[in-house]
């Protein structure tokens, strides 16, 4: 279910949405923040998140530009699609703001399976 509201979790498996409790065995919370466009020539012909959402193909290769955590999914499911996929990021780490124990895990696997 996606649900609009103002949530409050509540305890591990409830949120408040306005008010109303929701229950589940897992919540993932979507803030809804919006791409950055990369102040660079060339930067046209870049698509964001919402264009990847909306491919009726996947590429046969493509670049994600960051490693933060949308960038890793979409990372990973245009890898799973087939995709020769190249991750570029701006620091040294993927996935800064992560324990870094199971990111390590993370790029281990995604490398295993061919991003580069």
């Amino acid at each position: 279910d996606i649900l609009s509201g103002h949530g409050v979790l509540d305890d591990p498996h409830t949120v408040l949405v306005d008010g109303t409790p929701k229950t589940a065995e897992k919540i993932v919370i979507a803030t809804g923040l919006r791409s950055h466009r990369l102040d660079i020539s060339g930067s046209e012909l870049a698509h964001d998140s919402s264009d990847f959402m909306n491919l009726s193909a996947m590429p046969k290769r493509l670049t994600v530009i960051g490693s933060g955590y949308i960038a890793m999914e979409f990372a990973t499911m245009a890898n799973a699609a087939g995709s020769e996929v190249t991750v570029i990021t701006h620091g040294n780490r993927a996935l800064r703001k992560f324990n870094q124990d199971f990111v390590e895990k993370i790029i281990d696997d995604l490398q295993k399976r061919g991003v580069k």
